[in-house]
């Protein structure tokens, strides 16, 4: 599996409705990762 680094990046965004905030990025983040990697091991580049 490759290396994976993570990056924090402040940003200000306004709260939603009632000061809610988006969480759903964060199930986003896992899929390319993921893929990426799984096409790199079928490819047989290892």
């Amino acid at each position: 599996m490759s290396e994976m680094v993570t990056i924090l990046v402040e940003s200000y965004e306004d709260p939603g409705p009632f000061g809610a905030k988006s969480i759903a990025e964060i199930r986003i983040n896992g899929a390319l990762p993921a893929l990426t990697n799984a096409i790199y091991d079928a490819v047989g580049l290892d």
